[in-house]
């Protein structure tokens, strides 16, 4: 029995050593755990401020482009609006262009007419005054006046 309770207390000691062997061991391993794990919190820490810094630096840029667009879209639509109300006025102008020569044109022709009908009238007048004068010229002998004053006879041919 003292045999073996000896070889238990080996035992006991060897059993001891290895596991207090084995606890630096964890120990260790447990510590360098530690430090990847720190090492890799560091490493993400970068990453994450990295990326955090892209994605601030990209939402900035997309930022200042949608602003630009929106400035573009607001510039567009103030012109085509000008340009409409432009072409409203220009509509509206040539309208009235439009009336007013119409009125004139109508004003013209009545004038026209008018006056046609005047010279119908003043031409009738005219042949009808003719007529008249040809029947009442008096005569006269063309040796009374002489030829040169005979209106008759044209430009003087004596000459």
């Amino acid at each position: 029995m003292t045999n073996h309770v000896a070889h238990l207390d080996k035992e006991n000691q060897t059993n001891k050593m290895v596991n207090e062997s084995l606890t630096a061991e964890l120990e260790r391993y447990k510590e360098r755990i530690a430090i990847f794990e720190q090492r890799l919190n560091v490493d993400l820490n970068k990453r994450e401020k990295l990326i955090d810094s892209q994605m601030g630096d990209l939402i900035r840029d997309r930022n200042a482009k949608l602003v630009a667009f929106q400035q573009e879209i607001d510039t567009l639509k103030e012109t085509l609006s000008n340009n409409v109300k432009e072409k409203d006025s220009l509509s509206k102008t040539l309208t009235i262009f439009k009336t007013e020569s119409k009125e004139k044109e109508s004003k013209y022709w009545y004038r026209y007419q008018e006056k046609n009908k005047n010279k119908d009238k003043t031409g009738q007048n005219r042949a009808r005054d003719r007529k008249e004068r040809e029947k009442t010229r008096p005569t006269v002998p063309s040796d009374f006046i002489g030829p040169a004053c005979n209106p008759l006879n044209g430009p003087d041919q004596s000459k």
